[in-house]
């Protein structure tokens, strides 16, 4: 209601991108998880919608397309390592490589699952930039400082890269993969039920 786009039949412009729909849609939203992830490609799955984050207390269009976008809450502090990038006429907003990765690991439900967001850590252990991404961890909590660290630790990293995200203190155990069932088998070292 009230937010029109032209179709490419119009013959007036070229049709938007659905990631621009959906800035559009939710303004102070981030396109992020899986279609982050897309973007920065290391996905080879087409996510079926467009995901993104949104500051809590943002309301959200009543009749939204809920077939094609998906907007997830989160708490304002939450909202970093977010980039600019042109598309068409417009400056969408993404969550960096480093951000999008720690989202898989805080909600692999949105981002295709775990093994997923795995299969991405592993495609980029090169051009990952090891100081942000350790730093982003820490900033978003021990829950996720610790399924870093661990993946971390299986890719074969440095321990001089991860050690600071194991010193870190957690209270009680945590599951792997956040959005997995309980069970699997228990890590010490890193405080984790490695349910998968």
């Amino acid at each position: 209601r009230e937010l029109y786009a032209f179709t490419s039949q119009s013959g007036f412009s070229a049709p938007p991108h659905e990631y621009e729909i959906a800035q559009a849609l939710v303004p102070e939203s981030v396109i992020s998880y899986w279609t982050a992830m897309r973007h920065h490609g290391v996905s080879q799955q087409v996510p079926h919608m467009v995901y993104s984050m949104v500051p809590a207390g943002v309301s959200l269009p009543r009749k939204l397309p809920r077939e094609h976008f998906r907007f997830i809450r989160v708490k304002r502090e939450r909202l970093f390592g977010i980039e600019g990038v042109w598309l068409n006429e417009s400056r969408v907003r993404f969550t960096d490589l480093e951000r999008t990765l720690l989202e898989g690991l805080s909600h692999p439900e949105y981002c295709g699952g775990f093994h997923e967001v795995l299969a991405a850590f592993r495609e980029v252990l090169d051009r990952l930039d090891y100081g942000k991404i350790v730093d982003y961890a820490l900033r978003m909590g021990a829950v996720i400082a610790k399924r870093l660290g661990w993946v971390l630790e299986q890719l074969g990293v440095p321990e001089s890269v991860w050690v600071i995200l194991h010193e870190l203190p957690m209270k009680g155990p945590r599951k792997l993969d956040a959005s997995g069932e309980a069970g699997g088998k228990y890590n010490g070292k890193w405080q984790l039920q490695e349910n998968i």
